[in-house]
């Protein structure tokens, strides 16, 4: 939603172009796109034009090999999915996630429509449903999701585990949701190497002074995971005794 930080229209699509030059000039191999406009910030009919809008315009910024993942946040109808999809179909988004609340038909006929119009267009969902794992495996069963993205956090490593195990009977992919967290990331990257069918890890733009994630490296689009035990995540000692130390004032409740 970067484009409505500013007054004018032109300002706001001109933000979107240059946060996806930036995504190409920092090594990234794609991105994903928040929609939902209408159901947030805009009015409703012009809100969806202007999702389809900066999708279009973000495709022509990047070029092809570029992957755009399109982030709805259960804000659409079903209606209002495919007449997205009907005008961005071509621009080979690569995957569409959470566009309306989880319901199997829905989501069965959203596949026919993708595989009719013969699109590779990826259903990707999950990220809202808390820890009930077990609701997703009818969607399994009926082959209706591509990708499935539970929050890293708030199913943890071994939630995860018997989640990945149930996606991968069926064929589905695992990219675990996160924002706002660098150890959600690093926490995602570190399960990732654990399962054969991990797809994306989420970045979020944050950094730290404090943390020292130097044993990872990101080259060509992909990051490599450090061998060493936990995280593979140090404190920077110094930075913390600096400006830290002494002002711990938080504290972690179970």
């Amino acid at each position: 939603f970067n484009d409505l930080l500013y007054d004018t229209k032109e300002a706001g699509l001109e933000r979107i172009r240059k946060d996806v030059e930036q995504s190409l000039a920092n090594g990234f191999r794609a991105c994903k796109m928040k929609i939902g406009r209408g159901n947030y910030m805009m009015e409703r009919k012009a809100g969806l034009e202007r999702d389809i809008e900066v999708v279009k315009l973000a495709r022509q910024t990047a070029g092809v090999g570029f992957d755009i993942l399109v982030d709805a946040n259960n804000a659409y109808t079903y209606d209002e999915t495919i007449e997205f999809l009907n005008e961005t179909g071509e621009l080979e988004v690569f995957w569409a996630e959470e566009m309306f609340e989880e319901e199997i038909e829905r989501d069965r006929n959203l596949k026919a429509f993708i595989a009719g119009r013969g699109w590779k267009t990826l259903v990707a969902d999950g990220e809202t449903r808390s820890r009930d794992i077990d609701f997703f495996e009818p969607f399994f069963q009926a082959g209706v999701l591509d990708v499935i993205q539970h929050d890293i956090r708030a199913l943890g490593i071994t939630g995860w585990r018997r989640l990945a195990d149930m996606a991968g009977r069926y064929g589905v992919k695992c990219a675990p949701h996160n924002w706002g967290s660098l150890l959600g990331f690093y926490l995602s990257l570190q399960f990732g190497v654990t399962i054969p069918h991990f797809l994306y890890g989420e970045v979020a733009t944050l950094s730290s002074d404090v943390i020292d994630a130097s044993g990872y490296t990101f080259k060509d689009g992909a990051f490599s995971v450090p061998k060493s035990p936990g995280l593979g995540l140090e404190l920077n000692q110094k930075v913390y005794a600096e400006q830290y130390a002494g002002r711990e004032d938080w504290q972690v409740k179970t």
